[in-house]
C-alpha cells in the first residue's frame, strides 16, 4: 500500500508532516520504547469523514487549502487518501496493531461522549494518576464542546 500525502506523493517513513499528514504509529518509533503511554483516540469512521467534511467546510485555512465540494466527493476522497491527512485506515491500522500492549491506552469517540467521566477516569488510571469522582466529573464538564465552543482560545471556528 502506498500511502500519498494531500498532494498526492508518496509519504515515506520519516517525511510526514504533524501539520498535514495522519501520524502513523511506526514514525512515532523514539516515544513507544516499551514504558511509555501511548493513548490512542480514534472515532467511528464514518462520523469522522462526516466531521472532517465539516471542519474543512468552515474552517476558511483548510477550505482554501483543501475545496470540498460536497459530501460525497470529500467520502470518496477520504477513502482514497486524498484529503489533506493522507489515508486513515493506514493510520488506524498502525496503532491498532499494539492494542495488546501494555502501555498502550485506546478509547472511542463514542465511548468518550457516552460517559466522558468514566473514560477520563479510566485514562488518568491508566497514567497512575487517579482522579476521584468529583475532579473526573469536573474535567468531563470542562471539556464538552459547549463549554470548550464559548472559550474563544479553543474555538477555531470563530
Amino acid at each position: 500500500m502506498i500511502v500519498k500525502s494531500s498532494e498526492g506523493q508518496p509519504i515515506k517513513e520519516n517525511d510526514a508532516d504533524p501539520l498535514h499528514d495522519w501520524l502513523f504509529f511506526d514514525i512515532n518509533r523514539p516515544i513507544h520504547g516499551g514504558k511509555n503511554p501511548i493513548i490512542f483516540i480514534y472515532r467511528n469512521v464514518k462520523d469522522t469523514i462526516v466531521s472532517m467534511y465539516f471542519m474543512f467546510k468552515h474552517i476558511k485555512q483548510l477550505n482554501c487549502a483543501h475545496p470540498v465540494a460536497n459530501l460525497d466527493v470529500f467520502a470518496e476522497a477520504f477513502m482514497e487518501g486524498h484529503v489533506h491527512y493522507g489515508l486513515y485506515f493506514h493510520y488506524f491500522n498502525s496503532f491498532w496493531q499494539h492494542w495488546q500492549q501494555p502501555n498502550f491506552f485506546h478509547v472511542s469517540y463514542e465511548r468518550l461522549h457516552q460517559d466522558a467521566a468514566a473514560e477520563i477516569r479510566r485514562l488518568v488510571d491508566f497514567l497512575g494518576n487517579p482522579l476521584t469522582e468529583e475532579q473526573a466529573q469536573q474535567v468531563a464538564h470542562h471539556t464538552t464542546f459547549e463549554r470548550m465552543e464559548k472559550n474563544d482560545k479553543l474555538n477555531m471556528a470563530k
